[in-house]
C-alpha cells in the first residue's frame, strides 16, 4: 500500500523489529508517523518498545474460548439451515478436531 520501514522502538536485544507500513498518501509525513510510534512504545508495558495501543487493540481483537464457541455454533446452526448433511459433517470434523487436540502425542508417551 506504501512504503515499507522498519523500526525497533527500544534498546535491547529481546526488543522486536516492526515493519511499519506507511500509505503511499502519507509518504512525506513518514518521519512523523515514526515519532509517533516511537513515543508510544516509550515506556510501555507490559512489553518493552511494543506500542500500548498495539497491546491495547490486540486485547479488543483477540476471540476467547467463549467467543470461538458462540461463533463456532453460530456457523454450526446457519449452515444446519442451508445443508443439514454439510453440518452434521463440520460437526463430526469439528469433534475429531478436538479428539486430536487432546489426545497425547507420540513424543509425549515416550
Amino acid at each position: 500500500m506504501g512504503q515499507l520501514h522498519v523500526a525497533r522502538l527500544d534498546a535491547g536485544d529481546g526488543v522486536p523489529l516492526f515493519p511499519v507500513d506507511v500509505a503511499a498518501w502519507q509518504r512525506n509525513r513518514a518521519a512523523e508517523v515514526m515519532v509517533l510510534l516511537h513515543e508510544s512504545a516509550r515506556g510501555s508495558f507490559p512489553l518493552r518498545g511494543y506500542p500500548i495501543a498495539l497491546v491495547r487493540a490486540h486485547e479488543h481483537a483477540r476471540l476467547g474460548a467463549l467467543e470461538t464457541e458462540m461463533f463456532e455454533q453460530l456457523l454450526l446452526e446457519e449452515l444446519a439451515a442451508r445443508d443439514s448433511k454439510t453440518a452434521q459433517q463440520a460437526h463430526l470434523l469439528k469433534l475429531i478436531g478436538r479428539q486430536l487436540i487432546e489426545e497425547p502425542s507420540h513424543d509425549e508417551l515416550i
